[in-house]
């Protein structure tokens, strides 16, 4: 039909290097070292947000990478977020009680990301014993693969700080409703950041061969123990991590420039060839 199609980010990511998880090394082995993505050469264009992400698929993968463009991030960019967190859906909470100052997020990460649960579940017990923290535990949107045991659910849900988000909150209606956002290695921590909330990223609790953009441009309170998590969040005022310019634009791209006219822009150029 001659009809140009384009393949664009649904999300982001923030990771430097592969994340060699089982499932990844099973992808691996069976095809010959290789992510099986060849069949992303059919797109007129494939579209990353960013380089970094762009080198760690196409090295790792059977696709050519002849195709690829980096557009930035529609997503993440300040332009949409400003319309975003208007017209996200109100969601319920608990007010903070007369001892709490903060209302914490804790995204539940995905165990299968070289995440440690054992020190995931310690952090959240210690967490919901904070008497001036009010903490909201949500699982990932795939919530198969953050989910916590029956038992670990009952344990934690009876700690006095801790609130679970109702079933399907909107995680841009619970950032929006918290000060803080604890979060591995999720692209929704962008929001946060870009929004000038403080994100703790619990760096300790993944494997040590990860990395990511906030090992390189900065960006979040990297805590390297459950101590320094605690400590941040038990202070009267709540830290400010500073927000290079080299960040937003090796993750989100030139904002200056509007990132999503920028797409409609590109987009048009595709239809008129």
């Amino acid at each position: 039909m001659g009809i140009p199609t384009v393949a664009l980010p649904h999300g982001h990511s923030t990771k430097l290097n592969l994340i060699r998880s089982k499932q990844v090394e099973q992808a691996l082995a069976d095809n010959n070292g290789k992510l099986p993505f060849a069949n992303r050469d059919s797109f007129d264009a494939y579209v990353f947000c960013a380089n970094y992400h762009r080198d760690v698929i196409v090295g790792n993968s059977t696709m050519s990478g002849n195709n690829v463009e980096v557009w930035g991030s529609a997503r993440f960019s300040r332009e949409w977020l400003h319309v975003l967190y208007r017209i996200a859906p109100q969601v319920q909470l608990p007010a903070l009680n007369g001892a709490q100052q903060h209302r914490v997020l804790f995204f539940l990460p995905k165990w299968h990301n070289m995440v440690d649960r054992s020190a995931t579940i310690s952090l959240l017990h210690a967490l919901g014993k904070l008497a001036n923290i009010q903490l909201v535990i949500s699982g990932h949107v795939r919530g198969d693969d953050t989910q916590l045991s029956a038992s670990e659910t009952t344990e934690i849900a009876a700690l006095p700080s801790v609130v679970f988000a109702p079933q399907g909150a909107n995680s841009v209606s619970l950032i929006r409703e918290s000060n803080a956002l604890i979060d591995v290695d999720s692209s929704i921590a962008f929001d946060a950041v870009q929004l000038g909330k403080l994100y703790i990223r619990p760096k300790y609790l993944q494997d040590a061969a990860v990395r990511t953009v906030y090992d390189q441009f900065g960006g979040a309170l990297q805590a390297m123990t459950q101590d320094e998590v605690v400590s941040a969040l038990s202070a009267q005022e709540l830290p400010v991590v500073s927000v290079p310019d080299a960040f937003r634009l090796a993750v989100i791209g030139d904002e200056a420039s509007n990132i999503s006219q920028q797409y409609v822009l590109r987009l048009r150029q595709f239809m008129q060839q």
